[in-house]
């Protein structure tokens, strides 16, 4: 957990006795990453100044998710865990609202090979009772879909019209390492999807990398530095759009 951030309480629908899939409840106040693989960092980091994690990665299969899964996190276990259908993410269907462009189309085809069947899963993970709340919230919701990072943005985010509190973009692999378009870049679909709602309710409040240097116009405000097993680099809003967001709130 950041102090820097807003510190949220654990939701009712994450404490209920019955656990129950919403996917509204999911999205809020969430976190989203892209080509994420089994990276725990932003859970070790950010749980507290969020408790719903999405992650997306069409490069995980299901049997590695599930061997991943059972696993754990450092001082939680596996409460609950079910399969999600195309359904549950879509009830209105897939809508494209950015497509990617001649360059992403050509990379595309090139890239088919690291696509794994397409899957989702959620899981819920409990602390351990022998640890007390300084060592993080009580619970931890986790929404794992093997998808593409933009579309399946476009499909959670956009369509229902949320936004979630923070991005991160950690090291995404573009080229070689199996992504066929720049997370990092401003003129590419990723973040032509993410500012395709050109208003600045939404935009995520923070954004995470890896990298001191990235081509995000509107997260150009560092907030710190996080020095652990792995540094990151949390950016804010520019202070302008805060102080937009902020005058209409108001």
């Amino acid at each position: 957990m950041q102090e820097e951030l807003i510190t949220r309480p654990i939701p009712d629908w994450l404490m209920a006795d019955k656990l129950t899939f919403n996917l509204e409840n999911i999205l809020e106040n969430s976190l989203y990453y892209p080509c994420s693989g089994f990276d725990g960092a932003p859970m070790k980091y950010f749980a507290g100044n969020v408790h719903s994690f999405v992650y997306i990665d069409y490069g995980v299969s299901k049997d590695g998710f599930e061997a991943e899964m059972s696993k754990g996190l450092l001082g939680y276990h596996l409460k609950h865990h079910e399969d999600i259908s195309e359904n549950q993410l879509a009830p209105n269907g897939m809508k494209i609202m950015v497509y990617p462009d001649q360059e992403e189309m050509k990379s595309l085809e090139f890239h088919r090979s690291f696509m794994k069947e397409p899957f989702a899963q959620w899981a819920v993970y409990e602390r351990d009772t022998d640890l007390s709340e300084s060592h993080g919230p009580s619970r931890i919701s986790l929404l794992f879909i093997c998808g593409d990072g933009a579309l399946t943005y476009q499909t959670l985010y956009l369509q229902n019209g949320i936004v979630p509190t923070i991005m991160a973009v950690i090291q995404p692999g573009h080229g070689f390492g199996g992504n066929y378009t720049n997370f990092y870049s401003n003129d590419k679909l990723f973040y032509k999807s993410v500012i395709y709602r050109d208003e600045a309710d939404f935009y995520p409040e923070y954004f995470v990398t890896n990298i001191i240097y990235h081509d995000w116009l509107r997260h150009k405000n560092l907030v710190k530095r996080i020095n652990g097993y792995r540094k990151l680099f949390l950016w804010s809003l520019d202070k302008d759009i805060q102080d937009a967001k902020t005058h209409k709130q108001a």
